[in-house]
């Protein structure tokens, strides 16, 4: 789990952005896990997302995004589907990746 530390209003504020749990290829998508599904209530793909993941990745691109059980308020990102229009290193795929949470995650706090 990377953390960045942000100053905001005198106040220092760590956020905490996680790290791949897996990529997994599949017909139409590389997928990208950050977190375990069990960890959330509801999954949902948001439109608003798709917008973020298709501005830095392949057309096509999405976000999958989950409801936490524990706090049944939170919404974060469970996992990132880079569309598969051309073939990617594993290393364009985490950049790809790695920039959309962090777009994401950043925007939420």
């Amino acid at each position: 789990m990377k953390r960045k530390i942000k100053r905001i209003g005198g106040k220092t504020i760590i956020r905490s952005v996680p790290s791949p749990i897996s990529i997994e290829e599949t017909k139409n998508f590389y997928s990208v896990r950050y977190r375990k599904p069990e960890l959330f209530s509801k999954i949902r793909f948001p439109a608003w997302a798709a917008i973020v993941a298709e501005s830095r990745a392949p057309t096509g691109s999405k976000v999958k995004m989950g409801l936490r059980k524990k706090t049944k308020h939170d919404w974060c990102v469970q996992a990132i589907l880079i569309a598969k229009t051309e073939r990617l290193t594993e290393d364009w795929i985490r950049y790809y990746a790695n920039t959309i949470i962090h777009l994401i995650e950043d925007k939420k706090k």
